[in-house]
């Protein structure tokens, strides 16, 4: 089996299993209710989209190198924005996991926070909406 193709396989792979991610915790979240089993599995998706950002992020610079080479994408218009949408995307996720990690049970996340845990759930969502857009426009060698 080709590298490339290993190396493709795992970033589609990533990608979609962050995408996963993203609409399991926002639709668990849109329930308006947030008891501790809820509260458990989103802690758990939450991990599994860490993971799926790290893959990501591993892949995409071994395929960048292994592939068209840093030249190819350090000239792409769409690689930059898919880059600050995709570090955006990672930074907003920030607040959900410390939310996350800092609560101990469900009843120690305020509804006021879990509004917003929604809300920037589903801005991620739009975002990485976004880099993948950017991805196939970039694979198609648009600028």
């Amino acid at each position: 089996m080709n590298m490339t193709f290993l190396f493709t396989y795992l970033h589609f792979l990533g990608a979609m299993s962050l995408v996963a991610c993203l609409v399991v915790e926002f639709c668990l979240l849109s329930t308006g209710a947030l008891n501790e089993a809820v509260f458990k599995l989103l802690k758990k998706i939450d991990i599994g989209y860490g993971i799926s950002a790290g893959l990501m992020i591993a892949t995409g610079i071994t395929r960048m190198f292994l592939e068209k080479g840093s030249e190819y994408y350090s000239h792409n218009s769409f690689f930059h924005a898919a880059m600050v949408l995709f570090l955006g995307a990672g930074l907003i996720s920030a607040y959900p996991t410390v939310r996350f990690i800092r609560a101990k049970q469900a009843s120690d996340i305020s509804a006021a926070d879990y509004l917003k845990i929604r809300r920037l759930v589903g801005l991620q969502l739009v975002m990485i909406a976004a880099v993948l857009f950017c991805m196939i426009a970039m694979a198609r060698g648009i600028f």
